[in-house]
């Protein structure tokens, strides 16, 4: 049994949230309490509070995660993203980095040459199209790095690549100039360090950067991205778009029973900060949720940013 990370023992002195657990009490009443007292339980928790917290989460759910047939496909705007990645007319293969890569499934899919393989991934489903229907085949392939605080997300991600061909080195079956994949733990996506990574020509972070990033580090992580960019590299980032001004810190009582924390920004506050940071917005597009049959409508927000050169 692990200790309760610190935002947990703040929810524990919540007289009427442990009232309501204690009760099992509907799913729906707990929400509720959860949204009257999100901001001050966050606060009182500290920023790199909620971060450790969400490493344990995934932790914990990473098998669950990985199961889940709604995370199989690859989005939309991850093949908006490998079109932007700068070429250099051939010379070499573009690097990238998948930031909070999670089980591996958009770095693997980045990596692939094989096209067979490349269309398992491809079956979001859109006004009744698939995405291999609506946008084929991409045809560039990159050398890949993923990395992801979670030890447990790591094992299924390199599970993953080698059910696609992938070896222990990373390098794909084919010739191994062209591709590779390798995952790596990290300290967290908030803490690049360009000492300890490589410089890459891209970075992708799909629901991990700004979907679990308090409001205090969101400078840091840009600035993090910032130095392991090539100039003229680009950012993509896609992450819960804030279109009605919703409070920044948001705690979700979620289906396996954990409580998540997720954050808010809007997607001027992201352009603002990231200027600062020496990334411009060139791009942005919105997409659907949908979970459960279910569909929300623009949930996400993706945005590509590219390095001052």
């Amino acid at each position: 049994m692990r200790q309760p990370t610190a935002l947990e023992l703040v929810l524990a002195g919540d007289a009427e949230f442990v009232r309501l657990k204690t009760a099992n009490a509907p799913a729906g009443d707990i929400q509720k309490r959860l949204d009257e007292i999100a901001t001050e339980v966050c606060q009182k928790a500290g920023a790199d509070e909620l971060t450790r917290h969400m490493w344990f989460v995934y932790e914990e759910t990473a098998p669950t995660y990985a199961k889940n047939p709604e995370h199989g496909n690859v989005p939309d705007a991850l093949l908006a993203f490998m079109n932007h990645v700068p070429e250099y007319r051939g010379k070499y293969v573009p690097h990238v980095l998948d930031l909070g890569c999670g089980t591996g499934r958009d770095a693997v899919f980045m990596a692939l040459q094989d096209p067979e393989a490349r269309k398992q991934f491809m079956g979001r489903m859109k006004d009744g199209k698939s995405a291999l229907e609506r946008f084929g085949l991409p045809q560039k392939s990159f050398h890949v790095e993923g990395i992801d605080a979670s030890r447990a997300m790591m094992s299924h991600a390199a599970c993953l690549a080698e059910k696609y061909g992938f070896d222990q080195a990373g390098y794909g079956s084919r010739d191994h100039l062209l591709s590779s994949v390798r995952f790596a733990e990290c300290i967290g996506m908030h803490h690049l360090r360009a000492d300890r990574l490589r410089t890459f020509d891209g970075v992708w972070s799909s629901a991990a950067l700004f979907m679990h990033t308090p409001k205090e580090l969101i400078g840091l992580a840009l600035d993090g991205v910032r130095r392991v960019l090539y100039g003229g590299g680009v950012f993509g980032v896609s992450y819960a778009n804030n279109a009605t001004n919703l409070p920044y810190d948001n705690l979700r009582y979620s289906r396996t029973g954990e409580i998540k924390y997720f954050s808010r920004p809007t997607p001027q506050m992201i352009v603002a900060a990231a200027a600062l940071h020496g990334l411009d917005l060139f791009e942005e597009q919105y997409s659907d949720l949908e979970m459960a049959g279910e569909v929300k409508k623009d949930f996400f927000v993706t945005q590509f940013y590219r390095k001052h050169q």
